[in-house]
């Protein structure tokens, strides 16, 4: 909805960037099945407490999961990035929204980078079944992001000025008002995901307490 509002040409680039996002961070889905059904069967049957039990090799595990998807998600970025600015000409021929997409290739980063570790994260709250967690943290999360696009939206609100002033310290053209703005929201959604998720991992699974490693 919000590239739409950034005309034509704006809206292809999006499509064309989002295509090639969806087709690589898919390499990440493995992760998220591996936390989901390795935890799954470890989680105790008769636990009606917010602090479900996991054996410590799980608890290992997993931490080894979000170490190993922070290095994918290095790679993905790379990759990804590298993949976004080669493929535009591919997958268009309108100069305008090559122009575009490779524009937005280098701010894609950070939403490569936070896309591995943000799919485990879900997949290690998926095994105890921590819905309500996970529904109420997303919308929240979600809504906020939506509330922030709206704001740049509006020329940045109150952080007019400073975004003005960083826009081409950064090399961005049309300021942090189009495409670009779209991508950074989505990384700090994904951001703020992966933090409230391992911030809930630690409360509830002692993931990286020193017990873990024992």
């Amino acid at each position: 909805v919000a590239a739409a509002q950034l005309g034509a040409a704006p809206l292809a680039a999006h499509l064309c960037t989002l295509s090639v996002f969806s087709l690589v961070t898919v390499a990440a889905e493995p992760l998220h099945q591996t936390a989901r059904t390795m935890l799954l069967r470890y989680v105790s049957a008769d636990d009606n407490t917010s602090n479900v039990f996991y054996p410590p090799r799980t608890l290992v595990l997993l931490k080894n999961l979000v170490v190993a998807s922070v290095v994918m998600g290095l790679i993905l970025a790379v990759v990804g990035c590298a993949s976004t600015w080669a493929l535009a000409g591919v997958l268009t021929r309108d100069p305008a929204v090559v122009k575009a997409v490779r524009a937005t290739s280098l701010v894609l980063f950070p939403s490569f980078l936070l896309s591995p570790v943000a799919t485990v994260v879900d997949g290690a709250l998926n095994a105890p079944s921590d819905f309500k967690f996970m529904l109420f943290t997303r919308t929240s999360i979600l809504g906020g992001a939506i509330l922030a696009l709206w704001g740049l939206r509006r020329n940045g609100g109150v952080l007019a000025p400073l975004l003005g002033v960083l826009a081409p310290q950064f090399g961005l053209e049309g300021g942090l008002y189009g495409l670009e703005a779209i991508w950074l929201v989505f990384a700090a959604h994904l951001a703020m995901r992966v933090v409230v998720s391992l911030v809930r991992i630690q409360t509830t699974m002692q993931v990286f307490s020193p017990k873990a490693a024992h």
